[in-house]
């Protein structure tokens, strides 16, 4: 991986913190050279332990996943339903003529909430399908 795209992924991933209130930036903590920055949930409450998985929400038709038409390693997940949903890492998205994505990091999706989620292509590339929707296979292992 080159480090300008090592870069815009630490990018993409701090925008994705920073535009939700449910998490904030410390101070850094430095020794020797090395400075980290710990990212904290400002309520933790607000991160609910009842969640269903993206397959149960798929089930239930309160997850909606698409193309964001923009990236390849991006896709916009929605949740339409009344519990959190945990996508989890390693999720396999596939969608009529798209690419097939893996999911690069969980997710928890609020209820109401809708979120890029950064994902990777398990195929040799081809052309998107903006709008395509997508469903779960499950978990790769």
């Amino acid at each position: 991986m080159s480090t300008t795209n090592a870069a815009n992924q630490i990018r993409f991933f701090a925008d994705e913190i920073l535009q939700h209130t449910s998490f904030s930036l410390e101070g850094p903590i430095s020794h020797r050279g090395l400075s980290l920055v710990p990212i904290v949930p400002v309520n933790e409450s607000a991160i609910s332990d009842d969640f269903i998985n993206a397959a149960e929400a798929f089930e239930i038709e309160s997850l909606i996943i698409t193309e964001a038409g923009d990236a390849v390693n991006t896709i916009i997940a929605m949740n339409t339903g009344q519990k959190t949903i945990l996508i989890e890492e390693s999720e396999v998205l596939v969608a009529p003529n798209s690419q097939d994505r893996i999911v690069v990091s969980s997710v928890l999706l609020q209820p109401g909430e809708e979120k890029r989620i950064p994902v990777k292509c398990v195929h040799a590339p081809h052309g998107l399908n903006q709008g395509a929707g997508f469903h779960s296979t499950g978990e790769l292992h």
